[in-house]
């Protein structure tokens, strides 16, 4: 599958997988950025503190690896498939037949252009049969999807490439693939919003590490 290649140039941005940091390298000043996830840590630790650790462990690594799965997949290269992951990878493949989407980036990594902050994103991705140019999709494994969090994630991510110059967002969607072979296919509304509660997280977190280099 060819990819298109009319994203921002962020080959000065490197990811380092172990401490999961996010690195800007800008002439001869280097930056460390803060994640999209990390900035809404005050709204996903609401929702996700009170589970146990050992829970969120087990679910964290099989939604790694059907995203490592989809990757691959997406690329037209075979995979063997896992049987704890086969229901999840059933449902993306039903959903790619349901909506015919054309892939423009997988697992793309970028940064906002002045905020400087980064972030992965499953996909991006043009869905013509909903009229849409450029669309962000971000693939949930867990049993329970909540939709205010997720949307908050993508706003974080569509505001974030809406940074560069000539880049939009027609839409962002959560993508929430379940172990029975199903999926449901869920539409950020009210974006706006979303991204005003975006910005509240990182005003809290810029808030925050003034608080601590005090």
């Amino acid at each position: 599958m060819k990819y298109q290649s009319n994203l921002p140039d962020m080959s000065g941005l490197k990811f380092l997988p172990g401490p999961h940091r996010y690195i800007l390298q800008q002439g001869t000043v280097t930056l460390q950025l803060p994640s999209v996830t990390q900035l809404i840590r005050f709204i996903s630790n609401e929702f996700y503190g009170q589970i146990d650790p050992d829970t969120l462990h087990k679910a964290a690594d099989r939604g790694t690896r059907v995203h490592e799965a989809i990757e691959l997949i997406d690329q037209g290269i075979w995979t063997p498939i896992e049987d704890d992951t086969a229901g999840y990878i059933e449902a993306y493949q039903r959903w790619k037949t349901d909506f015919e989407p054309e892939i423009i980036a997988t697992e793309w990594r970028g940064y906002h252009r002045t905020m400087l902050y980064a972030g992965t994103m499953d996909k991006i991705v043009r869905l013509p049969n909903q009229g849409e140019d450029m669309a962000i999709v971000d693939i949930k494994t867990s049993s329970t999807y909540i939709p205010f969090l997720v949307d908050v994630q993508l706003a974080g991510y569509a505001q974030m490439i809406e940074s560069w110059p000539g880049m939009k967002i027609d839409s962002t969607w959560g993508l929430q693939l379940k172990p029975d072979g199903s999926y449901k296919f869920h539409r950020t509304q009210e974006l706006s919003r979303m991204k005003t509660y975006f910005n509240m997280c990182y005003a809290l977190h810029n808030a925050v590490q003034l608080q601590k280099e005090a």
